[in-house]
């Protein structure tokens, strides 16, 4: 059952690329795909392209994660980690002004209270400084983008619901019988 709702989002997950972009002054920021269709206790890794638009080299110093509802974020522990982002983009034009990496974690809570569905977006933000030539700049949001997560009953869940309807129209057609 297990790996028949992984193939399910996996499908599912394909079919909505190329996924969210959001733009800025400074990056650019494209996910991989979103929504992301989630099961309870499930763990979603985003990950993106951030290209920079500026004629600057950019510093990528931290991260920011709101998710409203039954989740749990990692708080960007992934953000600098072995497959997360690099310190720095390469001013706009020059090799290197884009890097694709993991950007964060999400794990579904479980149990899940409903409703289930599409949940209210989250938004991800990438903090740095731009290396100006008279130095470099505070700390500022360079880009923030939406995502979303869509949340399905466990199949366990979903078969029950889906087996109950018929026995309860039968019940029903039964009892208002003469």
């Amino acid at each position: 059952m297990t790996n028949l709702r992984n193939l399910l989002l996996t499908v599912t997950a394909i079919a909505i690329l190329p996924g969210c972009v959001a733009r800025a002054g400074i990056l650019s920021l494209t996910f991989d795909s979103t929504p992301i269709i989630a099961g309870p206790g499930d763990t979603i890794n985003f990950s993106g392209t951030a290209t920079n638009l500026a004629n600057v080299v950019v510093d990528l110093n931290s991260c920011s994660i709101f998710l409203p509802g039954q989740f749990t974020t990692d708080n960007c522990a992934i953000f600098f980690g072995p497959t997360g982002a690099p310190l720095t983009l390469s001013a706009a034009g020059d090799s290197g002004d884009s890097a694709h990496f993991e950007m964060f974690v999400v794990n579904v809570n479980s149990p899940f209270a409903p409703p289930f569905g599409l949940q209210p977006p989250g938004t991800f933000t990438i903090i740095g400084a731009l290396e100006d030539p008279a130095g470099i700049l505070p700390d500022t949001n360079l880009v923030q983008a939406n995502f979303q997560v869509d949340v399905v009953p466990e199949p366990g869940t979903a078969a029950l619901l889906a087996l109950a309807f018929p026995v309860a129209l039968a019940l029903r057609r039964r009892a208002t019988r003469p």
